[in-house]
């Protein structure tokens, strides 16, 4: 029997988004300051910075695999939000308290750990509440929820941190705990199908990641694509700045600005693109985006004056909007529904490993070729992921088992 849609569910779910992207603003924009009380060393901040990379790549797809295979009186997914969200408001409140690089290590580390423990777990709940064809819409509420949640962190987070350096991070942790409760309270898991084979249900991560060039090459070429969009995302986030000044002759602050216009578009286009996919279906949404994008980012170094560039810049977040809100409904529709969370962990696999990866290539092609090669660098990577997309799009034609998303 098909679920029923319950958007008040998904907005409570989108709290729970937003809890998390509040608490990794907050952790971003403030412990590589917490770190430089201990140490000099702007390369060995970075490393620390990075762990949470790891954890994306390593912790967060295994958490959310083994939910799948989870039984519990409250849920498959739930208890992970039991475990994992007390952790991480203990450990983010610790984090200005540290009076020591050992004592502040060991926070960082439990935050990354705390936080991997439920994110997955989390996000694999939108599907588990929401039918197929509903996905990009409850997808798109949950995206606007995250963004909501970065700016209160950027913006009410840095009138609290001018009280005091704990204040945010006690705020963040505090509105963890009570998204818990809320959560524990209003939202029941469905039961699974009847038609569950316990056979398919014991296969962890390794198993069905394994599995899927042979089993599943859509949602293979899928993975690709969303590694492909994210490579060129991560490039724009981190040299951005440095085009802007070693390129246009910019202040440090301009671009940084400038790059605003782009967050507050996704955020704004994040429930339209969702709505959008929902009627035009996702893969079809997800590939016009995509386009977009690579048309925008290639023409970005003949916008040379802050109006063109902003203009550009929103135009591109819209596009982000629609293309981000829209992936992982896709992600979760090519996968087994008994699977859903091991989709899960393979979507933040590929995200995290092409934030990993996206400064270092960009980078080295901006050595190789200049600065002014950051756009053309983010509009290959934006095609070839626009390509991936064609290409699952043609085998699930070809296969017709596995149906566009509508």
């Amino acid at each position: 029997m098909q679920r029923e849609v319950s958007y008040a569910r998904i907005l409570l779910l989108g709290f729970g988004f937003l809890s998390i992207t509040m608490a990794w603003s907050l952790f971003n924009s403030y412990v590589p300051i917490f770190l430089r009380d201990f140490v000099e060393s702007t390369a060995l901040v970075g490393v620390v910075m990075s762990l949470d990379n790891v954890a994306g790549m390593t912790l967060q797809p295994w958490f959310g695999a083994l939910s799948d295979r989870t039984r519990t009186r409250i849920g498959r997914r739930m208890p992970f939000l039991v475990a994992g969200m007390p952790l991480a408001a203990v450990s983010l409140a610790a984090l200005p308290l540290a009076g020591s690089l050992g004592l502040l290590i060991a926070a960082i580390l439990a935050v990354d750990l705390s936080m991997s423990i439920f994110r997955a777990p989390t996000v694999a709940l939108m599907p588990d509440l929401t039918p197929p064809g509903h996905r990009s819409r409850a997808n798109g509420i949950i995206n606007f929820m995250g963004g909501v949640g970065a700016f209160l962190a950027l913006s009410g987070g840095s009138l609290l941190y001018r009280q005091g350096r704990a204040y945010p991070f006690f705020a963040a942790a505090l509105l963890m705990l009570a998204v818990l409760v809320l959560l524990l309270r209003s939202v029941r898991e469905p039961e699974e199908p009847t038609d569950t084979a316990q056979g398919e249900l014991s296969r962890g991560l390794w198993r069905v990641a394994v599995s899927v060039p042979r089993e599943n090459p859509e949602l293979l070429w899928a993975l690709l694509g969303l590694f492909g969009w994210s490579l060129g995302l991560s490039a724009i986030e981190a040299f951005l700045t440095t085009y802007a000044v070693t390129v246009l002759g910019w202040h440090e602050s301009e671009g940084a600005f400038l790059f605003s216009f782009f967050a507050l578009a996704y955020i704004l286009s994040s429930i339209p693109g969702g709505w959008v996919g929902e009627r035009a279906g996702a893969r079809r949404v997800l590939a016009g985006g995509l386009l977009a994008l690579t048309l925008l980012v290639a023409c970005a170094p003949w916008l040379r004056s802050p109006v063109t560039l902003g203009a550009g810049f929103v135009f591109a977040g819209v596009a982000w909007g629609f293309v981000t809100v829209n992936a992982y409904p896709l992600v979760v529709q090519l996968g087994s529904q008994r699977t859903i969370g091991a989709s899960t962990g393979l979507y933040y696999l590929a995200t995290s490993l092409a934030a990993s990866a996206g400064p270092p290539l960009a980078g080295a092609v901006m050595d190789l070729l200049g600065n002014a090669s950051l756009f053309g660098f983010s509009a290959v990577s934006f095609f070839a992921a626009l390509l991936c997309i064609l290409r699952s799009a043609r085998l699930s034609q070809a296969r017709a088992s596995i149906p566009l998303v509508h």
